[in-house]
């Protein structure tokens, strides 16, 4: 981001004011009145400038018109990579259906912004008109967009940047107008970056790669892409023209189907194979078999293997953004994403957060990023398994606590992870019987008498009813998340994509 010169004010407070004041009576007689009108603000400036105007409608008309704000972030066509924008949630509290909406923002520009903001109100519903209300019109259009309502025409070079304060956010209320240094990008009017929402990752590989400024970013983009999945039209266009491979050597169900539908939803072509379906059962290579695909130019690959190690394999052998899926024993990093996801909805921060990992750690791969994950956010760990069902070094795994009596344990926790106990990797028999463990480390009916009111139960699925849990903890209304880490496994993984393979520069022009 280049650095800027004061050069003028093109318009102060009093300015400002008069201008939202004339454009709300245009707006007005425009539509003849307010009846069916509504106004959506495009962040981070045009949403309150919407609230100028509805409180000029108020004082007009004596009628709260309906208000919303529209963040516009996936639709944009002019995304770079390594940065990401500052994510703000869409909220728009009423049905667009049949209204006269007219969208407002601040400094209308190269015209992207305001097809970005089409596509989104569209995909909300069916307005029986659009209008475009801007504060400052600066020309250089790119694209065939005109505002209906305009407060201040200002030509302007495109070595010049224009820019509004307001004093809700900047302490003051005034359009200026800058130069821009040599060399040097214009300054950003929208988005919002800086250390903390740089995202300089180009693989998912090791969640110990990522700090926790790094996981909170990715977990604040999840919840705007969670608004986006409770729309009725659950897509945007973020990753058009991006092609992705899911390449799953192993079976897979959630993992599998939602990024399949994260994917979808972002508007990136897919491609799906595995198995029994690629080459290797021919004797091919995996390395051969990436280089096939690189072949094919494609943005990202994701890897779900048998093998530890299979992805990083693939990173060193792609040009393409690589992420893990779940490869062997080793980890599965987007799991622990979506569960750090699911806690902090229900926990609103994880800093002393007491949580234990129950059930067959040597085998699980969702331990080898989970328990790293937690370790980041600043929760206390707890790994909870009779001694054959732990690595031979458990405190590799990086617990504060190793113990096999659950009961000790369970009444400090906030979070109880059950782990299903995974057959097909068993060497021999950990313990003499299902019923046996069942009994020492399933959580049951009688067992939540001993955990705290709000304690919640996770589980990376697929459950097996009557050894990990019985049926009355699995199904519990209040205390079992399970259902809910399967949505943020949509949600989250939108947004891993969403960072590896878009994000937004912090030059752009509006």
């Amino acid at each position: 981001m280049g650095t800027t010169s004061p050069k003028a004010v093109i318009m102060d407070e009093t300015a400002v004011n008069r201008a939202m004041t004339r454009i709300a009576h245009e707006i007005l007689e425009r539509n003849e009145g307010c009846e069916d009108l509504a106004l959506v603000g495009i962040v981070t400036r045009g949403d309150l400038l919407a609230k100028k105007l509805a409180e000029e409608i108020k004082e007009i008309e004596g009628v709260d018109v309906p208000l919303g704000s529209l963040d516009i972030s996936f639709y944009r066509d002019d995304y770079a990579t390594n940065f990401a924008p500052a994510i703000h949630a869409t909220n728009i509290p009423f049905s667009v259906d049949g209204k006269r909406v007219v969208l407002v923002d601040d400094i209308l520009y190269t015209g992207r912004t305001i097809r970005a903001a089409l596509d989104a109100v569209m995909d909300l519903g069916r307005p029986s008109r659009i209008e475009l209300a801007v504060l400052v019109d600066r020309g250089h259009r790119e694209l065939p967009i005109s505002p209906d309502f305009v407060g201040k025409n200002v030509p302007s070079s495109h070595e010049e940047n224009v820019h509004l304060y307001m004093k809700e956010v900047d302490g003051h209320t005034a359009v200026e107008i800058n130069d821009v240094a040599p060399g040097s990008h214009v300054a950003p009017r929208r988005w919002e970056v800086s250390s903390t929402v740089a995202f300089n990752h180009k693989h998912l590989i090791d969640i110990t790669e990522y700090s926790e400024e790094d996981i909170k970013l990715i977990l604040e983009t999840a919840k705007a892409f969670s608004e986006v999945n409770e729309r009725a039209i659950k897509k945007v266009p973020t990753l058009k023209g991006k092609t992705i491979v899911n390449m799953f050597n192993e079976p897979s169900t959630r993992t599998r189907s939602s990024f399949e539908l994260a994917e979808k939803r972002l508007s990136a072509d897919s491609l799906n194979f595995g198995g029994s379906s690629t080459s290797t059962v021919k004797g091919e290579s995996l390395v051969d078999t990436v280089e096939t695909l690189n072949a094919y130019k494609i943005d990202c690959i994701v890897v779900r293997d048998k093998h530890a190690g299979a992805p990083y394999i693939v990173t060193q052998n792609s040009p393409a953004s690589v992420i893990c899926a779940g490869d062997g024993k080793h980890n599965h990093p987007t799991q622990a994403l979506l569960d750090l996801y699911t806690i902090w909805e229900h926990k609103g921060d994880f800093h002393g957060l007491k949580v234990a990992v129950v059930g067959d750690i040597a085998h699980s791969r969702v331990c080898g990023s989970l328990i790293p994950a937690l370790k980041i956010m600043g929760c206390e760990t707890y790994a909870v398994a009779p001694g054959t069902l732990l690595p031979p070094a458990p405190e590799v795994l990086g617990c504060d606590h190793v113990t096999s009596d659950l009961d000790s344990v369970l009444p400090e926790l906030d979070v109880v992870y059950m782990l299903r106990v995974q057959q097909e990797r068993l060497e021999g028999a950990p313990f003499p019987t299902i019923r046996e463990y069942h009994k020492l480390f399933g959580l049951t009916k009688d067992r939540e008498k001993l955990m705290k009111p709000d304690a919640i139960i996770c589980h990376p699925g697929p459950i097996n009813r009557g050894v990990e849990f019985d049926s009355y903890m699995a199904d519990h209304p209040q205390r079992s998340v399970i259902l809910e880490q399967v949505y943020a496994g949509i949600c989250v993984r939108m947004a891993i994509l969403y960072l590896l393979l878009g994000g937004a520069d912090n030059g752009l022009a509006s």
